[in-house]
């Protein structure tokens, strides 16, 4: 396979004195590494900060994929061919985001560390037993996160757990079932919560241990792995597991949810990288270093700002959070959800806080903090030109209760479900009336938590998956009528949605045409 070929890219430190806790603030450079790499804890250490920064560029398949198939956003003016055929599912085999070299170069990276870590010898300050084994424990999250992408995006990939550095090691391998792959995912992940620690700590300049203030947040520590395998577990429909797996974060006690979303400061979730206390796991980028993600560049209205305004909100979003104004003497006052207007989505440049605007644009990743609906000529935070790096959210608590609920209500605890539900509920205030209660049916309650995880979680590249689990937990019409929805019945008829979506083998991506071609078993 053309993607094996990578050779795994080792972050070189290249800035000294630089703080241990900003461990992914690093360049990468690749170079090859032969089997005499690995002899002591610097090269173990430069191998496991390149690994992570092999997460940096599955940013742009991560939002594309887990958005634009779904209901929450359109193609925008600057759109090209590839997310256009995302959005009308009709993707080719030559379309960009059917790559997967991405994907498989992190894999790749994690594969040397599992493989070469064990060999690296102990070092009674720098790098013990327990050390070796939490560095393998990451790179068995960082695996597992690559292929759990993989497996919801094809269905079934080939698995590859041994580690390719050379043209004449390539070995081109049948696809394994879904279900193999998962399997080995679980496994994996449950051998990694016996390896990896609750806190990240480093050695300070006095020889002292200290935690790493942002370490629980960067790198696969308990709680991250334990979210992972909560998400794997929800997708296979193991209710029980998932919800031991969720229990075991909220145990960890080291999250909560951060301020109100009607205060200026629910923007730090997106940009703060020491003192949030919701995220679980997230990739940072740091402008100053040259990193940067393509968030700016997709979802921008703004040419001056690096902005292709490839992807915009959907004609109806406002109706997602219920978002409408009321005059009240010269002030507009917005009602409805405070997440939608002004956190997830607001209108056009030149100031971006006029309600009524036809066009409008995401938020999350160009915004500095909220912006309430004005006429007036006034300026909101926004990000400076190019300077695309709000940080992405893998995980973040509130999904994590959201998650619990979704578990809670298929094992029969409808009162706990809509507890947990409530708890989101309660950091907006009282938004509207609960439609749901102890007597409505699992599946009307299971839609309201659906409902609050697309409010919640909107744009951060997890609506396309969360409507494909629901199909394949029996639910298709969901899936169908979210697509109608966006696309509108003239469209969707058009283009023969409905029984092109009923055919389940139509929720998956094809295979690139080039791997096909160098892959026999892909044909």
């Amino acid at each position: 396979m053309k993607t094996y070929l990578l050779l795994v890219g080792l972050a070189l430190i290249m800035l000294a004195g630089q703080s241990c806790n900003k461990f992914l603030d690093v360049k990468p450079k690749d170079i090859v590494i032969d089997k005499d790499f690995f002899k002591d804890f610097y090269d173990a250490d430069y191998a496991l900060r390149g690994a992570y920064a092999g997460l940096q560029p599955l940013i742009e398949s991560m939002f594309v994929t887990g958005e634009m198939r779904a209901d929450f956003v359109k193609p925008g003016p600057g759109v090209d061919t590839n997310l256009l055929e995302l959005a009308e599912h009709r993707v080719t085999a030559t379309n960009k985001y059917t790559n997967w070299k991405v994907y498989y170069d992190l894999i790749n990276r994690a594969n040397y560390l599992i493989k070469y870590i064990p060999r690296v010898p102990n070092d009674a300050i720098n790098f013990t037993e327990d050390n070796a084994r939490q560095y393998v424990g990451e790179a068995l999250f960082l695996r597992a996160f690559a292929y759990f992408y993989l497996v919801r995006n094809f269905s079934h990939v080939p698995l590859v757990l041994t580690p390719t550095d050379s043209i004449q090691n390539i070995e081109y391998l049948p696809p394994s079932p879904e279900n193999v792959i998962l399997d080995t995912l679980e496994a994996n992940l449950t051998a990694a919560l016996t390896m990896v620690k609750d806190v990240i700590l480093i050695r300070q300049p006095n020889l002292n241990l200290a935690e790493s203030p942002d370490g629980r947040r960067t790198r696969g520590v308990t709680g991250n792995v334990n979210c992972l395998l909560a998400d794997i577990y929800l997708w296979r429909h193991k209710y029980e597991p998932a919800n031991a797996a969720i229990q075991k974060i909220y145990n960890l006690g080291k999250h909560n949810l951060y301020g109100s979303a009607a205060a200026a400061n629910f923007f730090d979730i997106f940009y703060a990288t020491d003192h949030v206390s919701e995220p679980i796991f997230h990739i940072n980028f740091n402008y100053n270093f040259r990193e940067t993600h393509p968030m700016m560049m997709l979802t921008s209205d703004d040419a001056a700002w690096g902005g292709k305004y490839m992807i915009a909100p959907a004609d109806n979003i406002a109706g997602y959070w219920d978002n409408k104004l009321v005059q009240s003497g010269d002030t507009l006052r917005l009602v409805g959800d405070v997440r939608g207007f002004g956190a997830a989505w607001v209108g056009t440049r030149p100031y971006y806080n006029d309600f009524y605007s036809g066009n409008k644009v995401i938020w999350k990743y160009l915004g500095l903090g909220r912006i309430l609906p004005s006429k007036l000529a006034i300026m909101p935070p926004i990000r400076q030109p190019y300077r695309s790096d709000a940080i992405w959210q893998g995980y973040r608590f509130a999904e994590v209760i959201l998650m619990k609920a979704e578990a809670l209500n298929r094992m029969g605890d409808k009162a706990g479900a809509i507890t947990q539900v409530n708890r989101i509920r309660s950091r907006y205030g009282a938004i509207d009336v609960i439609p749901v209660t102890v007597n409505s049916t699992t599946e009307q309650i299971e839609d309201y938590i659906f409902k609050e995880r697309a409010r919640e979680l909107a744009f951060e590249g997890k609506r396309w998956f969360d409507l494909l689990r629901l199909a394949r937990r029996g639910r298709p019409e969901i899936l169908k009528e979210a697509i109608k929805t966006r696309m509108g019945i003239v469209r969707y008829n058009a283009l023969n949605m409905e029984s092109k979506l009923a055919d389940a083998a139509n929720w998956y991506l094809p295979f690139n045409a080039e791997e096909v071609k160098l892959n026999p078993y892909l044909r």
